[in-house]
């Protein structure tokens, strides 16, 4: 008897648990993003993404959530622009072409290199490198080393 009580209170205190998370993670989205589909707590909607064609899914999320949506891959929130003129107006944006906080990035390479920096350092590193780049280019015969 004392053991199915202990039981039913485990269960109980277990599914109250669970709610309180899903609460807080519903309570603490951001919601400054554009509309988007609902979206699981720690999955976010990779569920909801066909695996084998995924641009068909974010073509059906366009269509109903407009050119601009949200989307949540993890716990990663990620804004889809589906439309060529809204990407460039928001893309020649400074603050808008950063890199995603993500492990490799930020983690690993710390933010150096020019596919993990960003900003100023990012312009400096690019200059650097395609200088270098045209002087290699300069004085190697390319055609000779493809075997033309």
């Amino acid at each position: 008897m004392l053991s199915d009580q202990i039981d039913v209170t485990s269960v109980a205190l277990i599914v109250c648990g669970f709610a309180g998370l899903f609460l807080l993670w519903f309570a603490n989205r951001n919601r400054r993003l554009p509309p988007g589909p609902f979206s699981l707590p720690w999955l976010g909607n990779l569920l909801s993404l066909d695996a084998d064609a995924p641009y068909l899914s974010l073509a059906k999320f366009a269509e109903k959530f407009g050119k601009v949506y949200s989307l949540q891959f993890g716990s990663v929130p990620c804004i889809v622009i589906s439309d060529a003129n809204i990407m460039k107006e928001v893309f020649s944006l400074e603050n808008a072409s950063g890199r995603a906080p993500l492990y490799l990035t930020h983690g690993i390479m710390e933010g150096y290199g020019l596919i993990c920096s960003e900003g100023k350092f990012w312009k400096e590193q690019r200059l650097w490198v395609s200088g270098v780049l045209k002087q290699i280019l300069k004085g190697r015969d390319i055609g000779a080393e493809i075997g033309e």
